[in-house]
């Protein structure tokens, strides 16, 4: 009899976890075939006539749903609550902040941060998972830092009709770029960039900007002003650091590969000798995870021409990195250029 009631609990407690198990099983299931259905259908469920939120999910901005298909075929199909993004309404940082109120907090759902936020002018997504980045002090990632150099090159436009009048010609290299070039910061690899730069006619070019990614540890910038000759050097963090003997070795690389770039196509007409600054008089980030959004608005600020010191501050940060998410929402540099 003893035997028989041990072996009943024990049998009663497998039944009651395979029961929790099937539970949480079907939950799952029942949540992800919401998530798939058409956005049209998603939003009657989740707003109610007068636009007010019925019941908890997904907010308005996370029920963006993409096909593969339409993920793949550019900007101009991807649909945010079944409309084009080009028309959903203006963002701006004020929107960009309520957003961020709203979810302080939360964790978030991994498949809504997965989403397509917005797209670069070459069509490169940005996921909600990076643009969330902007908030608070976090560092930035390659994603969106790349993001937020393409409009910078696309206002300039280098001699396309839409170039903004009275701007240099500004080119970016990709964050990417200089891991190559670099070797991952250990070397000289102008083979494995040679490419990248061969559609490139820096007859046109007045600036080149090269944001640098330092083993995901720091951000800075280095701008090769190909009308003076002269090749600068920002940080944010003002050489202290990780980054006090990295400001040499990045100007040493770059006029490296200037000299060989000009040694390569004679029809390039460079300056016969590069000047070299690592520029001191700039704004300097007083907090760990910053030096993101510093690299990239001390690019946008040169590439309008202005010199350094530049008009922002550290104090000013936390303004700017939503004026930097309503731009990349945008796909405009309307709110952070001071």
């Amino acid at each position: 009899m003893r035997f028989r009631r041990g072996w009943n609990r024990r049998f009663a407690r497998f039944q009651s976890a395979c029961r929790h198990w099937w539970s949480r099983r079907r939950t799952k299931r029942q949540e992800l075939a919401r998530r798939r259905r058409p956005s049209k259908e998603l939003l009657r469920e989740t707003t109610s006539e007068d636009g007010e939120r019925e019941e908890e999910g997904p907010s308005r901005v996370e029920a963006i749903v993409v096909s593969s298909d339409e993920e793949d075929a550019g900007p101009t199909h991807v649909h945010e609550n079944g409309r084009d993004l080009k028309e959903v309404e203006d963002w701006d940082p004020q929107k960009v902040r309520q957003l961020w109120k709203k979810h302080r907090g939360r964790k978030g759902r991994g498949a809504s941060l997965e989403r397509v936020a917005a797209y670069t002018p070459r069509g490169v997504p940005i996921k909600w998972k990076s643009l969330s980045l902007l908030r608070g002090c976090q560092w930035l990632d390659d994603e969106l830092v790349n993001g937020y150099f393409e409009l910078i090159r696309r206002r300039s436009c280098c001699g396309r009709r839409a170039a903004t009048p009275g701007l240099p010609q500004v080119e970016v290299f990709s964050t990417f770029w200089w891991t190559k070039m670099s070797a991952n910061g250990t070397g000289f690899d102008y083979e494995g960039v040679k490419k990248w730069s061969q559609n490139m006619n820096l007859n046109e070019k007045d600036m080149i900007l090269v944001p640098i990614n330092h083993s995901n540890l720091h951000w800075t910038l280095a701008s090769i002003n190909l009308m003076e000759g002269r090749i600068d050097y920002f940080d944010s963090m003002k050489g202290h650091g990780l980054s006090g003997q990295a400001g040499k070795h990045v100007l040493k690389i770059l006029i490296r590969f200037m000299k060989r770039v000009a040694d390569e196509d004679s029809r390039i007409a460079l300056p016969k000798r590069f000047n070299k600054r690592i520029v001191k008089k700039i704004p300097g980030q007083n907090d760990p995870g910053s030096c993101g959004v510093f690299t990239c608005l001390y690019g946008e600020r040169l590439s309008r021409g202005m010199p350094p010191p530049f008009d922002f501050e550290q104090k000013d940060i936390a303004h700017l990195r939503a004026c930097m998410a309503a731009d990349i929402l945008m796909a405009e540099l309307r709110y952070s250029v001071g």
